[in-house]
């Protein structure tokens, strides 16, 4: 029996992460996911605090897959530190 695949979801609480999700789950894999929202971490042992404003994720776990889902939205914000 095939050992079951773990995937990692950086931004799973995003609108394309929790769909992603969702359908990863249905395929069998381990999910694990990555939020800012403080939160959301009681609600799920797989979920990982991260903010990738400030943070970089060094992890002791192996995935078979790592998918990133998260960004920056504010269009302001944006504008005024990228341009």
């Amino acid at each position: 029996m095939e050992a079951t695949k773990k995937c990692l979801i950086i931004g799973v609480d995003s609108q394309i992460g929790s769909y992603l999700n969702q359908y990863l789950k249905r395929m069998g894999y381990q999910l694990f996911g990555t939020t800012r929202r403080i939160d959301s971490l009681k609600k799920s042992k797989n979920l990982i605090y991260l903010d990738l404003s400030k943070d970089f994720y060094n992890s002791s776990e192996n995935f078979d897959l790592a998918i990133v889902c998260a960004g920056v939205t504010d269009i302001n914000f944006c504008e005024k530190t990228f341009l």
